[in-house]
């Protein structure tokens, strides 16, 4: 049966968008090599999987072939009908008719988006075929190493999302990646539907610093410099986007991008960033205060923002006694902020994709103190991890903030200081990622021989409750809108994810705070504060116009109406932004480009705003259970 997923994804891989392949062809495929694939694997016969990726280039050269001579032909912009562009989750076409269809459709779309941005249509005939000759030639010129890394990814990924195969050039880059040297703009980036797609911003880096990137924006064009031509990138293969985006530190790159949720044919801004290398204290945890008023009170409020779990592994293992690791600098600015007269804390989690389970264990102990924090299941048997042995280091309300990119060490913290009913959960469901990997090198099995390295799944996290946070993540108690989307982000989109599951609890003891019963409480002030906050209301409008456009998959084929659309989609985004400048006390804008030269403005963080009330509260209620007083 393994033979059969691997040969399933590999064919997915080589298109994932189900625009060369046929159901045809893909039966045939599986009749031929499907029952002996795995044991072809297994053997080194790597015949079947070449011969395999010969028959995707000639369907690959046949289709572009059709497209590059359907361009030039006549073309009619005002007839009815749609093209789905979302197309990975659709079946396969039937066959070689029904392929010859969606390529006009698509052909048509692309024109239509060209069209909107402004060009005239020999202009955009030219763009397409140029986009269309490249997918050409990058299919045609896939090195025998290409193939095989991605008939190795394939089989990693048939066993879970997260074990990978590195071929020797992908395990240099990672280890540039983990020593955190990248020189670039600091943006992780994925392929989505066709596009380069970014899912992260790393902390300490210019695209982070900006605030003019998000996840989910999708990167169409890269210019080098202030003055060098956009090169239209969509279609390319993602390691050939990263390479151009990439650069000496402190040169000019320009991105045309198209923003997260807008369709294809929006107005794409174009957004220069300088590149900079992106290091470990850029990644550090951060520390300020806020004041929050409520009523004729004043609160003043902590927060910390922890971009992922580190620790420098060589600088600790060389002996040194003031090496970096997350749960040291947490209690430094801990103690900092309880010098302040504090009276609240947050920790900021969100987009923190997880790193030490060391320093998860050890900063979850600065707030529960000695405890059992997580379950861990291998092949070895169940252990139970503690944090230290050392008392907590802040015992006041307490409040973490996630989203859908918390993911993995932040997850185990997150759910500890839940189930121990130590801090107020706030924001959106993480991602559910319950997995620990290990990296081998493979060279250690080939000697003389450059053979890449696997990273390699080997155990499963647990909650202290038994339940696990796989597939299903950690949910908030109080939730907030966010644009990141659950069709985006979110470990059970990925294709053979490991599925939730539940052992038995282990033993250990909540905190008697009364937050469990304060949580309902603490909901209806937040829901009376949001209604009455304009800001918070029109945050929450903006997210859910967002998330809309994000849902919609297909395109109407008139440019009469996508030129309605887009208008409609402009408008309302300059009605939002407009509300935006008013409340700021800014003029308005007459279009979605002159906003982009207001300097200095930026729209508020309205989750940590709300997160701050929400701390804010914690702290009266606390005052109201020792007073027997209840007013909010």
């Amino acid at each position: 049966m393994l033979g059969r997923v691997v040969l399933n994804q590999f064919l997915e891989d080589l298109d994932p968008q189900r625009y060369f392949w046929t159901e045809q062809a893909v039966k045939q495929i599986d009749r031929e090599d499907g029952a002996h694939f795995m044991q072809d694997l297994h053997d080194g016969n790597l015949a079947p999987a070449f011969s395999i990726a010969n028959r995707y280039e000639k369907q690959v050269q046949k289709r572009l072939a059709f497209a590059l001579k359907a361009i030039q032909g006549p073309m009619s912009f005002t007839r009815k009908g749609r093209f789905t562009y979302v197309r990975n989750k659709l079946p396969w076409p039937a066959d070689a008719a029904k392929l010859d269809q969606i390529w006009r459709e698509r052909i048509k779309s692309d024109l239509i988006t060209l069209l909107l941005d402004g060009k005239s249509l020999a202009v955009a005939r030219q763009i397409l075929a140029k986009r269309y000759q490249t997918t050409l030639k990058r299919a045609s010129h896939m090195s025998p190493q290409r193939l095989f890394d991605i008939l190795m990814m394939a089989f990693a990924k048939s066993l879970d999302p997260h074990t990978s195969y590195f071929s020797p050039l992908e395990s240099q880059q990672f280890q540039i990646a983990m020593s955190l040297q990248l020189q670039g703009i600091g943006a992780q980036l994925i392929m989505h539907n066709g596009y380069a797609t970014i899912v992260r911003l790393l902390p300490g880096g210019p695209a982070r610093a900006s605030k003019l990137l998000h996840p989910g924006d999708r990167i169409t064009a890269v210019g080098q410099g202030l003055k060098g031509k956009l090169v239209d990138v969509v279609g390319w293969r993602l390691e050939d986007i990263v390479e151009k985006i990439r650069g000496p530190k402190n040169t000019a790159v320009r991105l045309k991008v198209l923003p997260a949720g807008d369709a294809p044919g929006a107005h794409e801004p174009i957004i220069t960033l300088v590149r900079q290398t992106i290091q470990l204290k850029g990644q550090a945890a951060k520390a300020k205060t806020a004041v929050i008023h409520i009523g004729a009170k004043a609160y003043h409020i902590g927060i910390i923002t922890l971009p992922t779990f580190y620790l420098n592994f060589q600088a600790k293992q060389d002996g040194s006694k003031n090496y970096r690791s997350t749960s040291r600098d947490m209690k430094k600015l801990i103690l900092k902020l309880l010098k302040k007269h504090i009276q609240g804390l947050i920790v900021d989690l969100r987009d923190n994709g997880g790193g030490s389970l060391e320093e998860a264990l050890k900063t979850t102990g600065l707030f529960t103190g000695r405890g059992p924090v997580v379950q861990i299941e291998s092949a070895g048997g169940l252990t139970v991890l503690k944090s230290p042995r050392t008392p907590a280091v802040y015992r006041g309300p307490l409040v973490v903030m996630v989203n859908r990119l918390s993911a993995s060490a932040s997850e185990i913290f997150t759910a500890a200081l839940k189930d121990y009913h130590r801090a107020l959960i706030v924001g959106s469901r993480t991602y559910g990622k319950a997995t620990v990997q290990t990296l081998l090198n493979l060279n250690r099995y080939l000697p003389g021989f450059h053979a890449g390295e696997l990273k390699l799944t080997i155990a499963k996290f647990y909650r202290i409750t038994g339940d696990s946070t796989q597939d299903r993540g950690v949910r908030p108690q109080i939730a907030i809108p966010s644009t990141l989307s659950d069709s985006l982000f979110g470990e059970e989109l990925s294709p053979h994810a490991l599925l939730w599951s539940h052992i038995p609890a282990t033993t250990y003891h909540p905190f008697r705070f009364g937050l469990v019963r304060s949580v309902p409480q603490l909901d209806r002030r937040f829901t009376e504060w949001s209604r009455n906050n304009p800001k918070y209301t029109l945050y929450a409008q903006g997210v859910a116009h967002i998330l809309r456009d994000e849902s919609m998959t297909s395109l109407p084929l008139s440019l009469q109406q996508r030129r309605i659309l887009r208008k409609h989609d402009d408008s309302i985004q300059l009605k939002l932004d407009n509300e935006w400048l008013r409340l700021d006390h800014h003029a308005p804008v007459q279009s979605l480009r002159a906003l982009q030269k207001i300097k200095g403005f930026h729209i508020p963080d309205m989750p940590l705003r709300a997160a701050e009330y929400l701390a804010a509260q914690m702290y009266r209620m606390h005052l109201e259970l020792n007073t027997g007083t209840n007013k909010h």
